[in-house]
């Protein structure tokens, strides 16, 4: 049977038509016999553009025929670009030998790979299951991340962005090969390792078009004010009213009286909660030293990530404390920044990365969040340790030393003490000051000590660099920071938390700063909590004690908020029914008083273990516990009963917390100064393009008028460079 084949829409050559017999692979028996015949011998084969068209023409014809679906795979590396730019393609084509080597141990022996021009590695898993095939690529994917390949003296780390699509996807051969591009160009947005499945969202010629809005004009501003307190109001019905009328079902209708055993199992869950919050508190007070260190500090890379209109005011104080660290190794500093229009701040800070040679500013185009920014910037950062940042942030001198001291003794990440240290703002800030003390001193050495394993916050926290390479941030998650922790966990990796590694921060001051602050910190615990809960009991690195620890700190944080409302239902139902609660009454004393007494308790241990800076202020912990007990405690549970509204109505909106409500205006020092595109060329910064989502790539059109009528968008890495300083990517 013959098929015919047009290759120039999608590969480079001339335009002429094949008459090209499908050659089947053979059947999976015959498979089976040929590898045991080989001895696993047989590698995936790396094929010329020619024949890589010709078999998946032929797997495209079998499949409309009701054939085998399979995986078509497109993988680019970040740093391509600015190797080759530096060093030449002969480099890059040596380069690119070795990640097609590590592909071809980890895909099946009837894999096909076609490697293009430019460097794009095309893969077709023909006999694997779709999501078998595409678990093979994501894993292989992280080996390339991990891997620190040596070529011709270089040292260089890649970041592989990878789509892929089906033969499903597309109505022809070339269809599917630019889903996959699509695909694996909004994964280079993210720069996250995650392998992306195409959806009609990422092409241009899929996308569903904006429906038209006829609404009343203020329905938007009314709906948006409104959404809020409806969603509280939701919470109260779910956890008032809702068991309220399960208690009289079972009892009038069914005949079973469940209350007493519910009021049980109430108490004894807020027992519980409490009791595990003083044996944190007690284990937290004796903090072991770090192991001295052998022979000189390595040099280290702190990364500061910023949304620019919002640090304005405070980027270039942060800056000069990083700057005045005094570490006793080579420190770099990178400061990844994005920013929807140019400010003035960013020739300061052009100005100041020009006079210090260990200061990079780059400026990510196209990032809307954290995670963007820092994977962005991790091919760049050469320490052998990095420390990550916050824009507010300002280390004491040391903490980068005694990071390293438990990195080198076997930890591979460090949590530090987060400390805010504008508590004369506001009478609210100062409360947040003793909250972040009850967390960062007490509750997070305590957790780990009592669970065996720390959790990285988002700021202040240390990784081995060649961990959180392969480890990264992912922009899907609300807390990339927490899901990177779990990631990192369920390796067997190990997390260290040390009070005494302090950066001071600016904490919030305002409650509308502290709900979006706190609705975006429960959210994402709740995204972490579905995607890590069962994965926890399923990796083999961890122990049970670690296991149970980390369902109990997911899922128990998800469940408590629920739990602390249902004392008033059972109380309420039994009044209405004209009981007393002689039966319960023992129980809900006893355990009324034990429950009154932890937050006295954890204030205490607060305020004992709190920095010298915020001990100071006596006060500030005697107000704290009157506000904790009397609003805050239930503040918070309102934030979390919230955020699983928001979550299950898909609300995921990332809300900046101001640092300042009047920024610093900085006035240019040159008229019109501009960035330096990384893409043109220049000898002494380096070249990097990354396609971001909605990009439509030129290369496998049809004709010229899908090519004209697509939207031709960039993300592209802007950095400012700097007289004898040259950054090549992934060094």
């Amino acid at each position: 049977m013959t098929t015919t084949l047009h290759s120039d829409t999608w590969i480079s050559t001339p335009h002429h038509t094949h008459r090209v017999v499908i050659r089947r692979a053979p059947e999976r028996s015959a498979v089976e016999h040929r590898l045991a015949a080989l001895q696993r011998g047989v590698l995936a084969g790396v094929v010329d553009p020619h024949e890589f068209a010709v078999e998946l023409a032929a797997e495209h014809d079998r499949r409309q025929r009701g054939g085998r679906d399979c995986l078509v795979a497109s993988i680019a590396l970040f740093e391509i670009p600015s190797v080759r730019h530096r060093l030449g393609s002969a480099y890059v084509f040596d380069l690119i030998s070795d990640v097609t080597r590590l592909l071809q141990r980890s895909l099946a022996p009837l894999d096909l790979i076609n490697i293009s021009e430019d460097g794009e590695i095309f893969v077709m898993a023909r006999e694997a299951p779709i999501a078998a095939a595409a678990e093979r690529i994501e894993r292989v994917c992280r080996e390339i991340a991990a891997n620190r390949f040596d070529e011709r003296g270089e040292h260089v780390l890649l970041t592989p962005s990878t789509g892929y699509a089906t033969l499903d996807d597309g109505r022809s051969p070339e269809e599917v090969l630019r889903r996959a591009v699509d695909a694996r160009e909004v994964a280079a947005t993210h720069l996250d390792l995650r392998v992306h499945r195409w959806l009609p969202e990422m092409s241009a010629d899929t996308a569903p078009p904006e429906r038209p809005r006829r609404q009343w004009r203020q329905w938007p501003v009314l709906k948006e004010r409104l959404r809020t307190p409806l969603q509280i109001l939701a919470t109260y019905l779910l956890g008032l009213v809702v068991p309220f009328g399960i208690y009289w079902l079972f009892d009038r209708v069914i005949g079973i009286d469940v209350t007493f055993g519910v009021y049980v199992f109430v108490v004894a869950t807020l027992v519980l909660t409490g009791a595990m919050i003083m044996v944190e508190a007690v284990l937290a007070v004796h903090q072991k030293e770090p192991p001295p260190v052998d022979g000189p500090y390595p040099d280290a890379t702190a990364i500061i990530c910023a949304y620019l209109p919002n640090e304005a005011g405070t980027i270039l104080d942060t800056v000069e404390a990083f700057l005045n660290l005094g570490y006793p190794g080579n420190l770099q500093i990178l400061l990844a920044y994005n920013t929807p229009t140019k400010l003035p701040v960013e020739e300061h800070l052009y100005a100041l990365a020009a006079m210090h040679a260990n200061l990079d500013v780059v400026r990510v185009e196209g990032s809307n969040s954290k995670a963007q920014n820092v994977n962005a910037v991790l091919h760049l950062a050469t320490g052998e340790f990095t420390g990550m940042f916050d824009a507010d942030h300002e280390p004491r001198p040391g903490s980068f030393e005694r990071a390293w001291r438990w990195l080198s003794n076997g930890y591979d990440v460090v949590q530090g003490h987060c400390l805010t240290r504008n508590g004369e703002a506001s009478w609210l800030a100062r409360m947040i000051a003793v909250e972040f003390e009850s967390i960062y001193a007490v509750a997070h050495p305590g957790r780990a000590r009592l669970h065996h394993f720390g959790v990285f916050g988002g700021s202040n926290g240390y990784w081995r660099t060649g961990l959180l390479h392969e480890t990264r941030m992912r922009g899907s998650m609300l807390t990339e920071d927490i899901d990177s922790s779990m990631r990192a966990v369920e390796r067997g990796c190990r997390i260290r938390s040390d009070r005494n590694i302090v950066s001071r921060e600016l904490g919030t001051t305002t409650f509308k700063q502290v709900w979006n602050q706190r609705m975006r910190w429960s959210q994402g615990w709740l995204q972490v909590t579905i995607q890590h809960s069962a994965r926890i009991w399923r990796t083999p690195h961890l122990a049970l004690r670690q296991k149970v620890g980390a369902s109990y700190l997911l899922g128990w944080r998800e469940v408590y908020p629920w739990l602390s409302l249902q004392v008033i239902p059972l109380v309420a139902y039994w009044l209405l029914r004209g009981d007393s609660l002689s039966a319960g009454w023992p129980i809900f004393f006893l355990s009324t008083l034990f429950v009154l007494q932890i937050g006295p308790m954890q204030t205490y241990f607060a305020y004992r273990l709190a920095d010298p800076e915020i001990k100071a202020h006596r006060s500030w912990f005697v107000a704290y516990l009157f506000f904790s007990t009397i609003f805050y405690t239930e503040y918070k549970n309102t934030i979390a009963r919230v955020s699983h509204i928001k979550e299950w109505m898909g609300e995921r909106t990332w809300r900046v917390t101001p640092r300042s409500e009047d920024p610093v205006d900085l006035q240019p020092l040159t008229p019109d100064a501009e960035t330096t595109n990384l893409g043109e060329a220049a000898d002494d910064h380096e070249v990097a393009h990354v396609p971001r989502e909605g990009h439509v790539p030129s290369a496998p059109y049809d004709d010229h008028a899908d090519r004209e009528a697509a939207e031709w968008v960039e993300l592209e890495l802007r950095r400012q460079p700097k007289p004898a300083r040259q950054v090549i990517g992934g060094m």
